[in-house]
């Protein structure tokens, strides 16, 4: 995890270029040669010290911990669903689909509004074009080995949807308010209530947030579109659940957790732990539309964990 953690800092760090492009178009006429060049010299050196100082690992033997972690990137990441297939090798528009999935539809909506006032406005072209170069220099990590993980190593590109949407219902509300002078409070206010229930919706599992233009997560985990049950969401209330009903020394099986080390129960549960399905009373579930596990037929569903309609963590009992 530490080399995917660097590659996707290294190729996020590619907006450098375009802050040191902003910060000279922006300076007077006369004073862009000399602002070019500190910020060209200062800038990276400002960057690189950053990164030593916030990464511990880099404080005693830099170089050889870089290699150890550039070394990780030859590894094989687990397979995980893309677009209704088990694939560690997704192609390079994953991370493209993945943020117009997750994004809330009016979200969505908000940034195509932002793409129809662009081409309405020419003095907002520039505007649009560095807030362009914001959004795609970060997907150049699908040039890498670290195709996965929904957006986790695409934040920059959320962030600037999130402010272009900002921009395009700030132009929904402009063009009403001209009939309207309450356009503006009602757009804010819409948005602020949409916002509220998709969180509630999916709380508290937002990682497994999809938009309902995918169908929202339950739509997603039953077509097996893209990953949900991965982060150990739910796992916790479901080994609490053994752990409050489960006799003393009961047999339970956790092996069908991935990853299994977020099971922690009670200590008088962790001697006769089974090592078999068959040999059970209880049986812990994690993503199962994801990571089937098959479950014996003398066993009963006692309870479930679910994200917006897809069953994250199940308990059976025998």
């Amino acid at each position: 995890m530490l080399g995917i953690a660097f590659a996707s800092r290294f190729v996020n760090g590619l907006l450098g270029p375009l802050c040191l492009a902003i910060v000279t178009i922006q300076a007077p006429a006369g004073q862009r040669r000399r602002m070019f060049v500190e910020a060209g010299l200062g800038m990276p050196v400002v960057a690189l010290a950053t990164l030593y100082l916030v990464w511990p690992r880099l404080w005693l033997h830099p170089i050889a911990a870089l290699q150890a972690s550039f070394a990780k990137l030859s590894q094989t990441h687990s397979v995980e669903p893309f677009l209704g297939a088990m694939t560690n090798h997704p192609g390079p528009h994953y991370f493209l689909v993945y943020l117009v999935a997750t994004l809330p539809m009016v979200v969505l909506v908000g940034v195509v509004a932002f793409i129809v006032r662009a081409t309405r406005k020419r003095d907002e072209r520039r505007n649009a074009l560095i807030a362009l170069a914001w959004f795609v220099i970060p997907l150049g990590v699908a040039a890498s080995p670290v195709r996965q993980d929904g957006v986790r190593y695409v934040i920059p590109s959320v962030v600037v949807l999130a402010m272009l949407a900002a921009a395009g219902w700030d132009h929904v509300a402009t063009v009403f308010e001209r009939r309207w002078k309450h356009a503006f409070a009602a757009v804010s206010g819409a948005l602020i209530i949409y916002l509220a229930i998709t969180l509630i919706r999916i709380h508290p599992y937002y990682l497994d947030y999809f938009g309902e233009q995918v169908g929202g997560t339950g739509t997603v985990a039953s077509h097996g579109w893209f990953e949900t049950a991965w982060w150990g969401e739910g796992v916790d209330r479901a080994v609490d659940y053994v752990n409050a009903n489960a006799p003393p020394r009961a047999r339970v099986y956790r092996d069908c957790i991935e990853p299994v080390h977020l099971a922690w129960f009670r200590v008088d549960l962790w001697a006769p732990m089974a090592h078999s399905i068959d040999q059970a009373d209880w049986i812990v579930t994690y993503g199962r539309q994801t990571h089937p596990c098959p479950i014996p037929e003398s066993a009963t569903r006692v309870f479930s964990v679910d994200a917006d309609g897809a069953i994250l963590a199940e308990v059976w009992k025998r």
